[in-house]
C-alpha cells in the first residue's frame, strides 16, 4: 500500500506541477504579447510626431535600442532603418503591416524566427507624407518560455517526489495502522468504505464456521461407524500414510492405542508384504482381496481404492467358523 500511496500521490503531484507551469508559461506568455504591443502602438504613435522633422538623425536617437524603426516609402523601399543600411534591405511592399497601414492607416503583424526562440511583433503606421513608419519588438516565443520553466519544473518534482515519499510513508501507516488493529466483531466504522468489506468477510467467516462444522460432524459420524465395526479398517493415502484405523483394526494387530499411528505409513502397522503389496494395488485403483490368518483366526482381506480421495481402504473380516473357511497351514 505504501508505494501505491507513494505513486499515486508522486503521480498526482508531478501532473499537478507540470499543468500549472504549462499555465503560468502560457499566461506569461499572452502578457508579454499584449505587453509589447500595446508599447509598440504607442511608440509608434509618439515617433509619428517626428516626420515633420524629416526623421533627423539626431531625433531619432531617442528609439530604444530593443526597439526597430523602420520608414518605408509608399513603393516598399527602405527610407530608414536603425538596425541596417536601408540601402541592402529588400522591398518591403509585400509585408503584411506595410500593406495594412498602406489601406488602412495602420497594421500589426507577428512573424516566428526560424528558430523558434523568439517572436517579432511590428506595428506600422501610414504618415501624412504617405511614407508608413513601422517599429518592430523580438518576445521571447512561447516555445522558449517553456524551455526556460523546464528545468525548475523538474526540479521541483523531484523535491516534490522526495517529500511524497516521506510524507506518503507516514500517511500510509496511519491509513494501514488502524485497519491491522481492528477488531472485526466490534468494528466501530473507522473508514466507511471498508464496510462493506468487513460485512462481506463476517459472512464468510461465519459460513466458513458452519461448513467446518458440518465436515467435523461428518467426520465424527464417519468414525464412530467406523469404531462400531466389528470389521477392522484401514484407510490410507496416496503416501501409504494411514489415515485412519478402528478399534477392530488395533485390537486386531495387538494395539491398545491406535492414535500414535495417525500420519505414518502402513509399515509402522504391518510388514507382510502380501498386505503391502495389494495395498499398492488398490492405491493404484485396482480391487484386490486376499485370506490371511491372524492369531489363529482366518480374515477375509478386501482392498478397494477410493478414487475421490486418491486413497485406498483395507477391510479385515473374521470369517473364522464359516462353512469352507479354514485356517491356512
Amino acid at each position: 500500500m505504501k508505494k501505491r500511496i507513494f505513486w499515486a500521490n508522486t503521480f498526482l503531484v508531478s501532473i499537478g506541477i507540470l499543468l500549472a507551469s504549462i499555465a503560468v508559461s502560457i499566461i506569461f506568455y499572452f502578457q508579454l504579447t499584449a505587453s509589447a504591443r500595446v508599447e509598440l502602438e504607442n511608440r509608434a504613435n509618439s515617433l509619428k510626431q517626428l516626420s515633420t522633422y524629416e526623421y533627423e538623425p539626431m531625433l531619432l536617437k531617442i528609439v530604444p535600442r530593443d526597439l526597430r524603426l523602420t520608414i518605408i516609402a509608399p513603393d516598399g523601399s527602405v527610407n530608414y532603418d536603425n538596425y541596417a543600411d536601408p540601402s541592402t534591405m529588400a522591398n518591403h511592399s509585400d509585408r503584411e503591416e506595410v500593406i495594412q497601414a498602406l489601406e488602412q492607416g495602420y497594421g500589426q503583424s507577428r512573424r516566428v524566427s526560424e528558430t523558434l526562440r523568439t517572436d517579432r511583433f511590428y506595428h506600422a503606421i501610414r504618415l501624412d507624407d504617405g511614407n508608413v513608419l513601422r517599429v518592430s519588438k523580438s518576445v521571447t516565443s512561447i516555445y522558449a518560455v517553456f524551455q526556460k520553466s523546464l528545468p525548475p519544473t523538474i526540479f521541483m518534482i523531484m523535491v516534490m517526489a522526495v517529500l511524497c515519499y516521506v510524507g506518503g510513508a507516514k500517511l500510509a501507516d496511519r491509513i494501514v495502522e488502524p485497519i491491522n488493529n481492528a477488531d472485526i466483531e466490534n468494528f466501530d466504522g473507522m473508514y466507511d468504505e471498508l464496510s462493506p468489506f468487513i460485512r462481506a468477510l463476517l459472512k464468510q467467516r461465519e459460513q466458513i464456521s458452519k461448513d467446518m462444522e458440518t465436515i467435523k460432524n461428518r467426520q465424527d459420524t464417519i468414525e464412530a461407524i467406523l469404531d462400531n465395526m466389528s470389521e477392522g479398517a484401514v484407510i490410507v493415502d496416496k503416501d501409504e500414510k494411514i489415515l485412519h484405523i478402528n478399534k477392530s483394526a488395533g485390537f486386531l494387530f495387538g494395539l491398545s492405542d491406535s492414535s500414535h499411528l495417525a500420519e505414518k505409513t502402513v509399515h509402522s502397522l504391518f510388514w507382510d508384504w502380501e498386505l503391502l503389496e495389494i495395498t499398492k494395488q488398490a492405491l493404484s485403483g485396482v480391487q484386490q482381496s486376499k485370506e490371511k490368518s491372524f492369531n489363529g483366526k482366518v480374515f477375509k482381506i478386501f482392498a478397494n481404492p477410493v478414487p475421490a480421495l486418491g486413497a485406498a481402504i483395507l477391510l479385515f473380516m473374521d470369517t473364522t467358523g464359516i462353512t469352507g473357511a479354514k485356517i491356512p497351514l
